[in-house]
């Protein structure tokens, strides 16, 4: 099994997102992986990449949509030099309010689209070798880049594309064109299942064999001397995600539709208190890994799967960048104590 961390950091300056991933190589991580909100997956991405040598740099991750297909691969071509042909680029969706609000960009039909995407992308591998990439006339993308022959070469001859996904059709394309799938931190036992089966699903459709692709799976990870702490720190990360309708069918597949009703009011009145209140134990413990280093390396065991690259998330939401940094660092020294890491 492979073990990797997540530094999301949107509190955290980019410096600090280094310091922690230098930490996390140290300590025997496999792969250090970055997020996008407030800061840029890419920005953050580069400081892990500079800050370390050996571990895998993963995306997890930037925003397809929001760019055009040569912005994207100009960018990760830039940062697999950065990181030496050690960078994974993990692209997402995101979802519909984001995209459209935020970006004023049509979202369109996200599978057809993504598909066009990691296609354009796939030809633009051979920007540095000389290629001259044309797109054709696709429902969202086509470019003619004749005579476009970017003079830096390349660090290796490409760069593995993973997907992010949540439901079958997302997860089911990554099993037919991508090389990896991100597994939501968001995710129970029943969810991991699912995705199993939809990767299968869409190997099999494009004739592939399930083991070329990587299954990372991130999980929600919370550490503290205090365990109730911890969880409380969990439950904040939880009813984010459980507030918004794209996952929250996950917390009813369970029946915990009381806590996800209660979650969802609480945020709309933006009472993050109350937010975490209403995600009881159960869910809690269906969602995360949280409570004392002892509790948390106890329970790890028991939520891995072999098969998986795991990728702990610690929490973020609601916390200051100080503290969320604290969760990081003990989580590096317990897994590293615990011997996970070597």
């Amino acid at each position: 099994m492979k073990l990797g961390i997540y530094l999301f950091g949107d509190t955290m300056s980019i410096g600090e997102i280094g310091t922690l991933a230098a930490q996390a190589e140290a300590a025997g991580f496999e792969s250090v992986w970055a997020g996008e909100y407030w800061h840029s997956g890419f920005q953050a991405a580069a400081a892990i990449a500079r800050a370390t040598s050996k571990v895998r740099v993963g995306t997890g991750v930037v925003q397809a949509f929001v760019r055009t297909p040569l912005t994207t691969a100009i960018e990760a071509l830039d940062l697999d030099d950065v990181a030496g042909g050690r960078l994974i680029l993990g692209l997402g969706s995101q979802v519909r309010r984001y995209v459209e609000r935020l970006h004023g960009i049509d979202y369109g039909k996200p599978v057809p689209r993504m598909r066009e995407y990691l296609n354009a992308l796939r030809s633009l591998s051979t920007l540095s070798t000389g290629g001259s990439p044309v797109m054709p006339h696709g429902d969202y993308y086509h470019f003619d880049l004749t005579g476009f022959v970017r003079p830096t070469p390349a660090p290796r001859e490409s760069i593995p594309l993973y997907l992010s996904a949540v439901r079958p059709g997302m997860t089911r394309l990554a099993g037919e064109i991508a090389d990896g799938i991100i597994g939501h931190p968001m995710s129970s036992d029943q969810d991991l299942d699912a995705y199993e089966r939809w990767i299968r699903e869409g190997a099999n459709r494009a004739g592939r064999n399930v083991s070329e692709i990587e299954h990372v799976q991130f999980v929600i990870c919370a550490v503290a001397d205090d365990a109730a702490q911890a969880r409380h720190e969990a439950a904040q990360q939880i009813a984010l995600y459980a507030a918004t309708q794209t996952y929250a069918y996950r917390l009813e597949q369970l029946g915990f539709e009381r806590e996800r009703h209660a979650i969802r009011s609480a945020y709309e009145a933006r009472d993050l208190a109350a937010m975490a209140s209403a995600v009881s134990d159960r869910v809690l413990d269906a969602f995360a890994l949280a409570g004392t280093p002892e509790d948390v390396i106890h329970r790890l065991s028991e939520r891995v799967r072999p098969s998986h690259t795991t990728v702990l998330a610690p929490p973020t939401y609601g916390l200051s960048a100080t503290r969320a940094s604290e969760i990081t660092q003990l989580l590096i020294t317990t897994l590293l104590r615990a011997g996970w890491t070597r």
